[in-house]
């Protein structure tokens, strides 16, 4: 059986479509909960006075060609600092 693959996908504000990341890793990524700060790369768009929020996380978890996947989604929202 090959080694468990792991993908990130950090969807933009607001968007099931749009992508602010997707990461991949032979290792897991540490636990992200809903509430927490994310900052994928290049992020925030428009200088520092924002960042994004998970506003939901899914896991996926399977099997396919004799590898388990464990597959993270974060949808977000930003949060702009005052």
């Amino acid at each position: 059986m090959e080694p468990t693959r792991y993908t990130l996908t950090v969807f933009e504000p607001g968007s099931s479509r749009s992508q602010a990341g997707f990461y991949e890793s032979s290792t897991p990524f540490g636990a992200i909960s809903v509430g927490d700060a994310v900052h994928p790369a290049g992020w925030p768009k428009e200088g520092p006075s924002s960042y994004l929020r998970a506003t939901e996380v899914h896991h996926y978890l399977g099997e396919s060609a004799g590898q388990v996947r464990h597959h993270v989604t974060v949808y977000t929202e930003e949060v702009v600092l005052r």
